[in-house]
């Protein structure tokens, strides 16, 4: 039978960066502190608090603490300041890993002698693998050998995931050298019912010629070559330049492994290899087969990197069973320079590649269209100058890493090789979104996207943009419509919720703010600005409080905090703590919290209209725990404020202001100038059945009406 032969375009990817330290592990959101470990700073700076008994045991100067410590099994203390140090107030106390930290943090938090006491948390870097092209220069032109990945920020993408196994992406193409290094067995999916030793790997044993899943496809561990019909979709020998084993290993190369290779996109997503044709063509019966074995055997992804001008309505309603059934399809543009449309990238239901370089126009060869859903990063086909290097079989040019035909080479995989880097974006979104549509998968990969500098985007000829992993794994920009977030947040840039939308965040949501303004926009364009223009509403419980603080530990230096401006509909926070911010909240409408902790804050909470503040803590705070400007602050049921200046001050900012604030059943504690103090224009001052310690400086004179019973 006369085969229908699809056109592969071949335009190898170029890759650049900049140097780049290498770490070993990347810090997991979500498991954010050491277990059994906690941080207590003590109000006295310079009393030397623990000591250790002859025994061994952990022993403090207070009795008190030591029932506490003890009885949850305390193992061991560490002084967190040097001999020479003139503030000896700071331990890490370490308790059996499984120990229920909520309840001895507030046990501990309770002592009068205490000032702060939290978690040991965790605080990331940047994820750059250890791989040799990925922090290399090859060929010594001024460009790193993967330079697109660090133009989609994958290197910020990765602190946050690296992917999941069970994210399994189907690369319809000419076949994997499953026999590169940097192609191992961990890089392939393996079909568990072939797999009959379940060791997770293509071993000889599971070649016994039977077909255990009666799928129809014997011996099928790892996919299928459709082009020569075997199990083994293993390239030709003559296959010199391997389309397959590019595409392979931009989505899935072996990463962080020792030095060795290239990085892929997404490190621990596997890819179900359908071999549909050599590295000439492309065969249409085959991909069609290997479209509906996908969507039969659980693929999540597909990678079709090859295109024709042919509109033929079987691979079309191929690819519509498939969307139906959820898989998420990605396709090259082609690369004959031209608008019209080339298939499969132009069907509906797949998400069409062109190719941009390094300052986002596109590039010479690469189609583009109204069709085009988003670019990637690349060089055109006729520049290999400008290429990446990737994992291909062939003859060995010399380079690091080369085993027999197993290689390395620049290459200039242009279309072909950005819709590879969209897929491995898209593997990234579906582990840090398990469960997610693809609908919703496709907006957040669209929303991430950088605007491109050629005139054809602005026609609508490039799609949403240049994919950017990181900016669609992270908030950032306005959010205009009521939204919720549950689990994991990573906000990466100035954020906004619009007027009339809500945001609400679920308990035990953990929302990290990232160590710079990635967007660059706003009054401060280095720190991270989270303004309310509509409401807020965080709900967390005694058990799964909401937590949001810095990525770094000196956050304080990366993000200015909350603000609700005038106009906003406000804010209510109930168990919530926040780290590591220049002012936590800062308000001009109404906001309510409770069970609300504040630590390492330059200031706690501004108030410039009505707060009411109960059962909260406002720790090591370097200017004020909270500075009431206009309003009614009523800060009461067992709020500790703590600032090295001020624990509380109130002070009329504006003129005309009406400030009254009542503190009852308070602890105000500072170490600084005074613990409560009010000046000018203050109309009320009410402080009664608190404690105070520090200065308690009440201007009265200025002050209409004050009562001080503390």
């Amino acid at each position: 039978m006369k085969r229908v032969l699809l056109a592969v375009f071949v335009s190898m990817i170029a890759i650049t960066s900049i140097g780049m330290r290498s770490s070993d592990r990347a810090p997991t959101p979500g498991v954010d502190f050491v277990p059994g470990e906690v941080v207590v700073f003590f109000t006295d700076r310079e009393l030397e608090v623990v000591s250790t008994t002859a025994e061994g045991g952990v022993n403090t100067i207070y009795s008190s603490l030591n029932a506490v410590l003890w009885a949850r099994g305390v193992q061991s203390a560490k002084a967190l300041f040097g001999p020479r140090s003139a503030l000896k107030n700071a331990y890490l106390f370490r308790f059996p890993a499984e120990a229920a930290l909520d309840g001895l943090i507030e046990e501990i938090r309770a002592l009068p002698f205490v000032r702060s006491v939290d978690r040991n948390w965790l605080f990331g870097l940047d994820m750059v693998p250890n791989d040799y092209y990925f922090n290399h220069d090859y060929n010594e032109d001024g460009q790193l050998d993967q330079w697109t990945f660090y133009k989609m920020q994958l290197q910020r993408a990765w602190d946050l995931t690296t992917g999941e196994s069970n994210v399994v992406i189907g690369v319809i193409d000419t076949g994997i050298d499953r026999l590169h290094p940097d192609l191992d067995d961990n890089v392939t999916w393996v079909n568990t019912d072939e797999d009959i030793n379940h060791n997770g790997r293509l071993d000889p044993g599971d070649i016994n010629g039977e077909d255990e899943d009666g799928n129809g496809y014997i011996d099928d561990v790892i996919g299928w070559d459709f082009w020569e019909g075997d199990n083994d979709p293993y390239p030709d020998p003559g296959d010199e330049g391997h389309h397959g084993t590019i595409v392979s290993s931009i989505i899935r190369a072996e990463t962080n492994n020792d030095g060795y290779g290239v990085a892929g996109a997404s490190w621990e997503s596997r890819i179900m290899v359908l071999r549909a044709g050599d590295e000439l063509h492309i065969d249409l019966g085959d991909v069609i087969a290997a479209i509906n074995y996908a969507r039969d055997n659980g693929t999540g992804i597909l990678n079709m990197s090859f295109s024709s001008e042919f509109d033929v309505s079987q691979l079309h309603q191929a690819i519509q069973a498939a969307d139906a059934a959820g898989i998420l399809m990605v396709g090259s543009a082609g690369d004959d320079a031209t608008e019209e449309p080339r298939y499969p990238g132009s069907y509906a239901e797949v998400i069409r590649v062109a190719a941009v370089d390094s300052t986002t126009a596109k590039t010479t060869g690469s189609n583009y269209g109204v069709d085009v859903a988003i670019c990637a990063p690349s060089a055109p086909w006729d520049r290999p100058d400008l290429g990446a290097v990737t994992c291909n079989f062939g003859n060995s040019e010399g380079y690091p890493g080369d085993q027999g035909v197993h290689v390395f080479k620049h290459f200039e995989v242009a279309t072909s090789g950005g819709a590879a880097e969209v897929t491995g974006a898209i593997a990234l979104l579906k582990a840090a979104h398990p469960g997610a549509s693809k609908e919703f998968i496709k907006d957040e990969l669209a929303r991430g996207a950088v605007a491109c500098t050629d005139p054809l985007y602005a026609q609508g000829k490039l799609g949403a943009g240049m994919v950017n992993a990181y900016r669609s794994l992270t908030k950032w920009g306005t959010i205009e419509e009521s939204t919720t977030w549950s689990n994991f947040a990573f906000v990466s840039g100035d954020l906004t919720v619009a007027e009339g939308a809500t945001l609400t965040v679920d308990a035990g949501t953990t929302i990290w703010i990232a160590r710079d303004d990635n967007e660059k926009s706003g009054g401060d364009t280095g720190r991270i600005e989270f303004v309310v223009d509509g409401y807020l509403d965080i709900r967390g419980t005694a058990e799964n409080p909401v937590v949001i603080r810095a990525w770094d530990a000196v956050g304080r230096d990366n993000w200015l905090g909350f603000r609700f401006w005038a106009g906003c509909q406000g804010g209510n926070f109930e168990h919530v703590v926040i780290k590591n911010a220049s002012t936590a909240i800062e308000h001009y409408e109404p906001v309510t919290a409770s069970h609300l902790v504040i630590s390492n804050c330059e200031i706690g909470i501004e108030s410039y209209d009505d707060l009411t503040l109960t059962n909260s803590r406002l720790t090591d705070c370097t200017d004020f725990g909270v500075v009431v400007g206009v309003g009614q602050a009523t800060v009461h049921a067992d709020t500790i404020a703590y600032g090295d200046h001020y624990g509380i001050r109130a002070a009329a900012y504006f003129t005309g202001a009406v400030v009254d604030v009542e503190v009852e059943d308070c602890y105000i504690h500072d170490n600084g100038a005074t613990g409560v103090h009010s000046s000018s224009g203050v109309h009320h001052f009410d402080v009664h059945s608190s404690t105070v310690s520090g200065n308690l400086s009440i201007a009265e004179a200025a002050c209409h009406e004050r009562r001080v019973s503390c």
